[in-house]
């Protein structure tokens, strides 16, 4: 995954090799990519490299583009996937995306050995006894690299009753400020002035750490995994509240749950993905 670092935190090789994952001997399938359900090979975690980007005030398109993600991909998972698929369906909407936190650990994982040494044991077995299913089972490419970190972003959909109030909105809103506690401010002083009616919706997506602690914005959990709240154009005021709150659990609580130089609040993640065909391993 190209990098788009916009502020770079760490770059460097760690000593400390603190990543040890879930996805140590997993492999892939790339059609689409999944995760195998085994782990099957014999990999270790190798080095890891600490580092952090962030990202405000962008769209949804540059957003997509930030990430290297896409409705299709779940290279951050079904919960993710789940929240930018919310954000495309209404074509007609205003969405914005403001401070996207991706940090962690950029993790690589060493093959031991070549031919049937570069599986473990359950690898081996399957290999021996049902090679037709090695693919499904263990996956065709070995994991040699993904992201162990965590991720936290949110977004500002406006849903406007008409195309007229949208494209009005749009012009008076093309030179203001594009962070979300900019917007909302100014969304409310012209919905107020010009009638504005519609909804506008605050959600956000916490990915490692204590996600549950989004609780705390004043935003909902719904059955998708995501926190949103959607308010009227008419009261917005919960929905202006619940922005500012995410602001404050971004500054304050948040940061708190993530520490890269001890691994904690870090979950493996798909993104940054590497991988090593098979049969460069003699399979």
């Amino acid at each position: 995954m190209k990098k788009f670092l916009l502020l770079l935190l760490c770059c460097v090789v760690s000593s400390n090799i603190f990543a040890l994952s879930d996805f140590s001997g997993y492999g892939i399938n790339v059609d689409p990519l999944k995760l195998a359900p085994n782990a099957c090979y014999a990999s270790k975690v190798n080095s890891s490299s600490p580092f952090g980007i962030i990202a405000d005030g962008l769209d949804y398109d540059e957003m997509l583009n930030y990430l290297q993600a896409s409705t299709q991909d779940p290279k951050y998972g079904s919960e993710f996937t789940a929240y930018i698929n919310a954000l495309s369906k209404n074509t007609g909407d205003v969405s914005q995306y403001d401070y996207a936190w991706l940090l962690g650990d950029d993790t690589s994982l060493l093959i031991q050995g070549y031919g049937l040494k570069a599986l473990n044991k359950q690898g081996q077995e399957i290999y021996n006894t049902q090679k037709n299913l090695f693919d499904i089972k263990c996956g065709g490419y070995a994991l040699s690299q993904y992201l162990n970190g965590s991720l936290i972003t949110a977004a500002l959909t406006i849903h406007f009753s008409n195309p007229a109030e949208s494209e009005d909105y749009r012009i008076k809103t093309l030179s203001d400020p594009r962070m979300l506690y900019n917007r909302i401010q100014i969304l409310q002083t012209l919905a107020s002035q010009y009638k504005y009616s519609g909804t506008v919706t605050i959600q956000a997506i916490q990915l490692g750490g204590t996600p549950s602690a989004l609780a705390t914005t004043g935003m909902i959990k719904n059955v998708k995994g995501y926190y949103a709240l959607t308010c009227n154009l008419e009261d917005m005021q919960k929905c202006i509240d619940a922005t500012n709150g995410y602001y404050n659990y971004i500054t304050h609580n948040y940061p708190e749950q993530i520490d890269t130089s001890t691994g904690k609040g870090l979950i493996p993640l798909l993104a940054e993905l590497r991988d090593i065909p098979k049969r460069y391993l003699g399979l």
